[in-house]
């Protein structure tokens, strides 16, 4: 971390004025070793010495092609350069390479053929959530399907998504349809061997306002749905005898603790992470392996609105998250990436969270409880159902 941390400052010293001179170094740092790099990026020949080096450093800052000092004081402040007190051209070359050189793995982590060879199904992938992890599943190798109810949404999504990605018009909570379009995934895509559970449900309530088909609403989209396509897409892959089929499940942070408000979902969520241990035990006899993931607070079109209506509470919301900032679909799918794909291949029955550090405060909608009387919070959710209808 020290060492990407003086990358980070060096490059922020030149993206102002001069950005394009580290584009370029880095651009051809395999080609030009050495000295013909720091010749390229302006710094000055590194056969001098000190004394001449620092001459053409200040003609530099006279001509204004560069900013000396301010690069020394910021990369003097980082942990990875602080023993610097000049540079000659050698040695911001090597300093530089050597941040480059960490930053390449960073992005060799995942390739366009990291996925190849999954085909895999991403429930409720037509918006949000859904749609962002199947996005970056097809960019890295993957076969994609999605599937939902609003077939325009579906027929969008695959537009966005593009690498072939094809849908199935589909309610989770349709044991027979799971199954007949589990059966035609098959076909269609030689063999199904991925299945991202994501179809969810959740809005806000007092618990005791709670009416019996609401309950069994999210109930049935979330833990009927998450069983009905699982174990449909087990019972391919095991008749198949098709070994590292991927199961991944999208729970909540208040799976084991529960939260306030939302207690459909905390029910369901909690049956959907027992369901994940429960089969990674049982079906890594046939090589199946079940994963969660729990994110924290991701803010989606419709779903978030949903769930913080109101641009004040948002804003206290996010006081609540020690990283002070909500997450990045990307970053839910770059976590998705490595437990789907080959590299996490001795990981199952695991729950991964990924929340800023949110979960610490137990209970994603506890806040509520206390930052209005209990007679408002009732009136403001009886206006939020009104607005679903």
């Amino acid at each position: 971390m020290n060492s990407l941390a003086g990358f980070t400052l060096v490059v922020n010293v030149f993206e102002g004025t001069h950005g394009h001179k580290i584009t370029h170094a880095g651009q051809q740092r395999t080609k030009n070793k050495h000295l013909g790099i720091a010749e390229r990026i302006g710094i000055g020949d590194a056969r001098k010495g000190d004394k001449a080096e620092e001459g053409e450093r200040k003609q530099g800052e006279k001509n204004g092609k560069f900013e000396f000092h301010d690069l020394v004081l910021k990369c003097k402040n980082s942990h990875s350069q602080r023993s610097f007190k000049f540079y000659s051209g050698i040695r911001f070359y090597f300093a530089i390479a050597a941040q480059l050189s960490i930053l390449e793995k960073i992005q060799k982590m995942f390739t366009n053929d990291t996925l190849s060879g999954k085909n895999i199904l991403v429930t409720g992938g037509g918006s949000g959530l859904g749609l962002a992890m199947a996005k970056m599943f097809a960019s890295l190798g993957a076969q994609v399907a999605i599937c939902g109810r609003s077939e325009e949404k579906l027929q969008k999504a695959v537009l966005e998504i593009g690498h072939n990605a094809i849908y199935e018009s589909c309610d989770v909570r349709d044991y027979e349809a799971v199954g007949a379009m589990m059966a035609r995934l098959e076909e269609r895509m030689g063999g199904i061997n991925g299945l991202v559970n994501n179809a969810a449900g959740n809005f806000l309530s007092a618990s005791e306002d709670l009416s019996p088909n609401a309950f069994n609403t999210v109930v049935d989209i979330v833990l009927k749905g998450t069983f009905n396509c699982t174990q449909h897409f087990g019972k391919l892959n095991i008749a198949a005898e098709r070994r590292g089929a991927v199961v991944l499940n999208i729970v909540t942070t208040y799976t084991e603790t529960g939260s306030a408000f939302v207690l459909p979902s905390a029910c369901a969520k909690a049956g959907v992470y027992a369901l994940t241990n429960s089969l990674a035990m049982e079906w890594a006899h046939y090589g199946i392996r079940l994963n969660a993931i729990a994110p924290g607070p991701f803010p989606t079109e419709g779903a978030w609105s949903r769930l913080l209506p109101d641009k004040s509470i948002e804003e206290k919301y996010m006081k609540g998250i020690p990283a002070g900032r909500y997450g990045k679909h990307e970053e839910l799918g770059w976590l998705a990436t490595f437990l789907m794909c080959d590299m996490s291949a001795y990981m199952t029955g695991e729950c991964v969270t990924i929340d800023g550090g949110e979960r610490l405060q137990a209970g994603q909608f506890n806040m509520f409880a206390n930052l209005f009387p209990r007679e408002q919070l009732r009136a403001f959710f009886g206006m939020m159902k009104g607005s679903r209808k």
